[in-house]
């Protein structure tokens, strides 16, 4: 309930004040995210993270110059977030780990930004993504659920976001022939 209400916070506050009326926001979260035991604050701050991202989803390209210059410096504490949690079967880190492919389909669903992904830190996210989904959902998981309720349980979820990632890539990016000139020049580089 409390991870709903500051969901709604941050939306609103996100909408009315970032960047120009909270342009500290971005290190703060970049602080939080880059403290190894914090668990716990790594959700709100990826929480915080998902609604400023949800703010410049549906933007230009040339609107969102502020926002990826700031996933510039945060993506690759994600992927490092992502690959550390990896082990981690409890339900705060796969909550974590969702969190995260979902900020990062937020910021791909329709734009890729070149400078975001060079081709290492695509590989990673590739590499994030089939870990997660060739990862078993723990048998006390399944066993303690109905057949019923398995798509609820955030384990699921989590895979389905893996999934949700992997479909846009390879719908967005994946067919040569369809991409953008913007893609195909880092595609052939």
């Amino acid at each position: 309930m409390i991870r709903k209400q500051l969901c709604v916070c941050a939306q609103t506050i996100a909408r009315e004040d970032y960047p120009f009326n909270w342009p500290g926001i971005m290190d703060q979260i970049l602080q939080t995210l880059s403290t190894d035991s914090a668990a716990n604050s790594w959700l709100a701050s990826l929480l915080v993270l998902h609604q400023i991202v949800k703010k410049y989803e549906y933007k230009k390209l040339e609107d969102r110059d502020g926002l990826n210059k700031a996933m510039v410096v945060v993506l690759p504490i994600l992927f490092e977030r992502l690959a550390q949690l990896h082990t981690d079967d409890s339900e705060l880190s796969v909550t974590n780990q969702k969190m995260i492919l979902k900020i990062i389909f937020c910021l791909i669903q329709f734009r890729m930004p070149a400078e975001l992904f060079p081709e290492q830190v695509f590989g990673r996210l590739i590499q994030n993504l089939q870990a997660i989904m060739s990862r078993p959902v723990p048998k006390e998981v399944t066993d303690s659920h109905d057949k019923d309720e398995l798509p609820n349980v955030v384990w699921w979820k989590l895979k389905k976001w893996a999934m949700h990632l992997l479909t846009r890539i390879f719908e967005r990016y994946g067919n040569t022939s369809s991409i953008s000139k913007e893609y195909k020049k880092q595609h052939h580089a």
